[in-house]
């Protein structure tokens, strides 16, 4: 193949669905979740979790969120980070927050949905859940919505 026909192809993509780098669907079909779920049993609920809503052909699980093998690859994975938030909130946030500079000015609660595109351009999602149950409408309102709105970062 030639660059020109590659070239016209990614446009003709991009005029057909421009929606799709925000299209959540698309996302999470490759990405890497981070959670500090503290045992098998609770990796799975996450994974299943989000499972219900997307489809996770190429999926990876760390936690806690901070470990060092963790916080390697949420610097330098090149696909979407999910980082799922529902314990140890406030040090988290704080954290989180630390490692991606487009969140210093955003006031990150509970029960919440953050999405941008980092420095490095990869895809980033952030849920603040209280719980399992407000995790699961956080997934539900993803899957509702579709795409996440490139313009701010709360989503919801």
């Amino acid at each position: 193949m030639d660059r020109e026909f590659i070239n016209k192809a990614i446009d003709l993509f991009a005029a057909t669905f421009p929606h799709s780098i925000t299209d959540y669907g698309i996302l999470l079909n490759r990405v890497s979740i981070y959670n500090d779920a503290n045992d098998g049993p609770s990796m799975h609920e996450v994974m299943n979790g989000v499972g219900n809503y997307f489809q996770l052909t190429n999926s990876r699980f760390s936690s806690p969120i901070f470990d060092p093998t963790s916080l390697e690859y949420l610097k330098t994975g090149d696909q979407t980070q999910l980082i799922i938030i529902d314990r140890n909130q406030e040090i988290t946030i704080k954290a989180v927050k630390k490692l991606f500079p487009e969140l210093s000015k955003v006031k990150m609660t509970t029960n919440k949905i953050y999405a941008f595109f980092d420095e490095k351009k990869r895809p980033v999602i952030i849920l603040t859940a209280s719980d399992k149950s407000n995790l699961d409408l956080l997934l539900k309102e993803m899957k509702t919505k579709k795409y996440f709105d490139q313009t701010k970062i709360v989503q919801n």
